[in-house]
Order: C-alpha cells, then sequence, then structure tokens
C-alpha cells in the first residue's frame, strides 16, 4: 500500500492509534513534511501530542507548527502538546533502557486520558542514539518491543530515521521492527515487517551487504 502525504490529512487518516510508524527521509523537508502532518492530525483529533526533538530544536519545531496555523504556542500552554528533550524521555535516567521507555510512555498515556485525551501520539527524533549513549546498543529491542505495546493501545509513534546519519545495516534493522514505513514521504504498508516474537527469535533472513538498498527498493516497488 502507498499514498501520498498530504498536508491537511490525506494518508494520515489511515493512521490511528495502536500504529507503530517509521519515517525515513533525507533532508528537513521530508521530515517534516511527514512529522507536522502526523502531530497536526493527531491535535485534531483531540489526542495529546509530543514531539522528542534532538537534531532539530524546540524553535524549529514550533516555526514549523506555526506555518500551518496551529495555535502551538497555546497548545504547550494548555498541555495539549509537549516538547521534550531525550534527557526527558529516553535517557531520563541517564542511560537508555527499552524496558523503561515504554513504562514511562504507559504512564504518559494514562494521564493524558485522565485529563480527557482522546489518546497520545508521539514522533521522536532518533538521532541521540548516534552520541554513543549508554544502553544505545538497544535501540533495536526497544523498537521490536514497541510492537507489543502499542496494538491495543491509545498511542501511535512515529519514528524518525535520518538516512544520512544512520548505517545501513541500523536502517535493515529499523525496517524490520515497523509495521508501517514512510520513506521520502510516501507510507507503505510494509511485507517485510517481522514481529517481536519472530525477531526475538532471530527468524530472519540473513541480510546482504547492501541489503539497505534492496529492502527499499522492494518495498518503494511493490
Amino acid at each position: 500500500m502507498e499514498n501520498e502525504i498530504k498536508t491537511k490529512g490525506g494518508f494520515l487518516d489511515s493512521i490511528k492509534l495502536g500504529d507503530h510508524v517509521c519515517s525515513i527521509y533525507k533532508n528537513k523537508e521530508e521530515q517534516f513534511l511527514t512529522a507536522i502532518p502526523f502531530l497536526k492530525n493527531g491535535h485534531e483529533k483531540k489526542e495529546r501530542c509530543i514531539y522528542i526533538v534532538d537534531e532539530n530544536s524546540r524553535e524549529e519545531i514550533i516555526s514549523e507548527f506555526e506555518k500551518t496555523g496551529v495555535d502551538i504556542k497555546g497548545c504547550i500552554e494548555s498541555g495539549a502538546f509537549k516538547i521534550l528533550t531525550k534527557k526527558e524521555t529516553y535517557l531520563k535516567d541517564g542511560f537508555f533502557d527499552p524496558d523503561k521507555m515504554i513504562i514511562l510512555l504507559k504512564e504518559t498515556e494514562k494521564t493524558a486520558l485522565e485529563e480527557g485525551y482522546s489518546g497520545m501520539r508521539v514522533a521522536g527524533e532518533m538521532t541521540w542514539v548516534l552520541e554513543g549513549v549508554k544502553g544505545g546498543e538497544r535501540l533495536i529491542e526497544y523498537e521490536s518491543k514497541l510492537n507489543d505495546f502499542f496494538p491495543g493501545s491509545k498511542s501511535t509513534a512515529l519514528c524518525q530515521y535520518n538516512e544520512n546519519k544512520f548505517t545501513k545495516d541500523v536502517l535493515v534493522e529499523v525496517i524490520h521492527t515497523h509495521p508501517f514505513l514512510v520513506i521520502y514521504g510516501k507510507l507503505y504498508e510494509n511485507n517485510l515487517y517481522f514481529s517481536p516474537a519472530v525477531y526475538k527469535k532471530g527468524e530472519h533472513p540473513l541480510l546482504p551487504i547492501d541489503a539497505y538498498e534492496l529492502i527499499k527498493n522492494d518495498i518503494i516497488n511493490s
């Protein structure tokens, strides 16, 4: 399944609470073409929206939302929209632990529901892991475990990966751990996704050296 991304809904209407989506992009234009409408759509559905910054600043995110006509500063003041950092989320304890991060997501979702929001929507920039942080080697374990958390939850997430900053072997693993992909601004239902149970057992094929380009092109051309 492939759909063009549109700034006023478009394919975003097909993303629902419980989905786990990955965005792979080459530049800020492609990144924001996906991330901003993703969260704007959630805001329109009365979901609490959270953006975790790293490669972009808080001011850049606010500026991008202002272009859409959303009163982003008002949303931040009301708590409907939160811009958080890696130290407030992934590295809250000074290191990364997949299970603790998932507990944080569950607690944050519970709070959002108690405060009257219909759900929670998170967009996270994943470049924080490139800084050699303690626990960073557990990134893919985390991405896989999220596929046990999201189904049946009242949350959805967009994990953002800059193709120019991550190695191809990591991007291959990222593809295998997300049921839905946005590649260069187009949405795909991922037929190369592995469930957490299968992924944990290592029951997936060995990957050739140039696996990323092969897999990416297979998805794009499917």
